[in-house]
């Protein structure tokens, strides 16, 4: 059995690893081009190596966390950003679909304008120079959203991107996330 055969099974701690840019310090299945495909799961056989100075962005349809790992490779040492105060001003998919069918209540509503605020600003912050690489961590929803809200500047940013809802977790769930067995 190949290597990348044995990668594509599944990632732990009820967590999805659904993107992985090419980077020769993390495994690596997906490139950017296969963003179109569907996504499949991923388990390394090693911890995931996030560099020194990453942000890691943890979203849901209500918060946004923000953490900088400064800790030296291999190890994780998040430390929490400031909470950035965002304006969801209907800038989520919703505005598109604003019929009782297509999107049920207004709080969906809301959560995907909160998540297109969220992709708003750390688009701002990665042209703004302030993000050189980034991991995303959110609901698969809300991944979802988030990526139709990316500026191609951000995506080639990306690190990786794990569906998982941890916005609630404390720091230590966070990195345990990130760690793989």
């Amino acid at each position: 059995m190949s290597a990348s055969a044995d990668l594509a099974a599944g990632f732990s701690r009820n967590a999805q690893l659904t993107h992985i840019k090419a980077d020769p310090t993390i495994w690596c299945i997906l490139t950017l081009a296969d963003r179109a495909k569907p996504l499949i799961n991923i388990q390394a056989e090693k911890e995931m190596i996030v560099p020194n100075d990453t942000v890691v962005a943890v979203v849901d349809g209500e918060k946004l966390r923000l953490f900088r790992n400064k800790g030296h490779e291999p190890h994780l040492n998040l430390i929490a950003l400031e909470e950035p105060a965002l304006d969801p001003a209907n800038a989520g998919s919703g505005t598109h679909h604003r019929s009782s069918l297509a999107n049920p209540d207004s709080r969906r509503l809301s959560e995907d304008d909160f998540v297109a605020a969220a992709a708003s600003y750390l688009n701002g912050e990665v042209l703004q120079g302030r993000v050189r690489r980034l991991v995303v961590i959110a609901d698969p929803r809300s991944l979802g959203e988030l990526r139709r809200h990316f500026h191609p500047a951000l995506i080639e940013r990306l690190l990786a991107e794990i569906d998982s809802d941890l916005a609630g977790q404390s720091v230590n769930e966070i990195q345990a996330a990130l760690a793989l067995p």
